[in-house]
């Protein structure tokens, strides 16, 4: 039989033979029960047989000097047609190995209560990417465990399903010798930062440029020493924008628009300019450089929160959509500023101060909405073309030249602020103050003239002194 756990053996008696049977007498085997010596695998095999009767044509003419025997068989192997439950689980590592975890397998065609386990399988992923749901191939299965000599594999491979999860981060080494971004030997243990696979990349070592040629990698956080380069790589997908905080000493150029970065924090310092293009709506939490100037252009809108700051070059913001300054304002310290939103849609959104050491240029596809302070050390000039919203109670423009115009024709600016804009010349000026002063000179003049035998001054009944609450007469 195929084993079954059990020592019951399955008696054929069409072949029986009877020791001291006459001729062609008729006998056969009426009845009886078999069992194998023990439930494993075998052959031969003893088998134990009892409870022998009679029966045929002349079973009466015979008596059984026994009713036991013993025959021989064969136990065969069962078969255990899958393995399942085999699972792995590791952090991204740059490849699609894996090391199964056997403890909970499961085997299709096992006899309950038998001990059976895997004594080897090896394990991949389908990919190398992070995902807490993927695909495993096993390969090269066998059993262990005290019955597994009873089975036989269908197959020596399996599917499961296994995890990888993100690597917290990733540091330069640049083994590789060719500065390239997907190069596993410039990463160390060879983990690309590509895809979700990396959350944080630290460049510190090194020299020179840094080419990033991989496309839609989804990491938070990039630190380096050393300027970054886009040639064919880009960060964030369409459905998965990056939110990106960026720290360099050297400057960065991530000027490809296949970007997709949805929320952008930029701190540069030392050296270098900072520029980069994408596409997508953008929320910009800080863009601050020291070192250089700010280049940012977006096919999209882009709404500011944080400082964007360019202490030694320009700042050149467009938004191929609107564009809003928040509260934290534009400056460029030695330079200029350029704010564009183009488009039909373009509207351009000024709720923070704008500063520049030199001229400040203002362009919107559609209105511009002024909040805040514009200030310029040369030409300030401001263009709309669909309109000019009425200006904010903090809206004021200087500079050398100002300029505001609708479709190019010249509209009226804010104020600039200074005090020649809101008050008349100072001779025929009367202040408060110079009322206050001469009625206060008459109130001594009146009181000093009335005084006491002692010298003591006189009480005074007026019913113009008024008291709190009263109305001034």
């Amino acid at each position: 039989k195929v084993y079954d756990g059990s020592t019951t053996a399955t008696l054929t008696t069409t072949s029986a033979a009877f020791t001291g049977r006459l001729g062609s007498d008729v006998l056969s085997v009426a009845s009886g029960s078999g069992n194998f010596s023990d439930k494993n695998v075998g052959s031969p095999k003893t088998v134990n047989i009892t409870g022998l009767t009679l029966s045929g044509t002349d079973a009466l003419n015979y008596t059984l000097a026994g009713s036991t025997a013993t025959a021989t068989a064969a136990i065969t192997q069962a078969s255990i047609s899958a393995v399942t439950g085999i699972t792995a689980s590791k952090v991204y590592d740059g490849d699609g190995s894996a090391t199964a975890i056997t403890a909970a397998a499961g085997f299709t065609g096992a006899v309950a209560g038998d001990s059976l386990s895997v004594a080897a399988a090896s394990a991949s992923y389908n990919d190398k990417n992070v995902n807490a749901i993927k695909p495993l191939t096993i390969t090269g299965l066998s059993l262990g465990g005290a019955d597994a000599g009873n089975y036989t594999l269908a197959s020596t491979t399996a599917s499961g399903s296994g995890s990888i999860s993100q690597l917290s981060s990733v540091a330069w080494t640049g083994s590789a010798l060719d500065n390239l971004w997907s190069s596993a030997g410039n990463w160390t243990g060879g983990a690309i930062p590509d895809g979700a696979n990396v959350a944080a990349v630290v460049i510190n070592s090194g020299s020179g440029d840094i080419t990033h040629d991989v496309s839609g990698v989804g990491i938070n956080s990039l630190s380096s020493t050393r300027r970054v380069v886009q040639s064919t790589g880009s960060f964030g997908t369409v459905s998965v924008p990056a939110n990106l905080t960026i720290s360099t000493s050297a400057g960065i150029a991530l000027d490809n628009p296949a970007n997709r970065i949805g929320t952008l924090n930029v701190s540069n310092t030392t050296s270098g300019d900072v520029s980069i293009q994408n596409t997508g709506v953008l929320h910009v939490a800080g863009l601050t450089n020291t070192g250089g100037g700010i280049t940012l252009v977006n096919t999209g809108g882009i709404t500011t929160t944080g400082m964007v700051r360019a202490a030694l070059g320009n700042v050149s913001i467009t938004a191929n959509s609107p564009l809003t300054v928040g509260s934290a304002g534009v400056v460029a310290d030695v330079g200029s500023v350029s704010l564009i939103a183009n488009n039909s849609d373009g509207v351009l959104t000024l709720n923070g101060p704008v500063t520049a050491a030199t001229s400040v240029d203002l362009f919107a596809g559609n209105t511009l909405t002024q909040n805040a302070p514009v200030q310029g050390g040369g030409a300030v000039t401001a263009n709309a073309l669909q309109a000019i919203a009425p200006y904010g109670a903090l809206a004021t423009a200087v500079g050398s030249t100002v300029l505001y115009a609708v479709n190019g024709v010249a509209v009226a600016a804010p104020s600039s602020g200074l005090v020649t804009d809101v008050m008349p010349p100072a001779d025929t000026l009367v202040t408060f103050l110079d009322l206050f002063e001469a009625a206060l000179e008459q109130q001594i003049v009146e009181e000093s003239s009335g005084t006491n035998a002692d010298g003591t001054r006189k009480k005074r009944v007026d019913d113009t002194i008024v008291t709190e609450g009263e109305v001034c007469r």
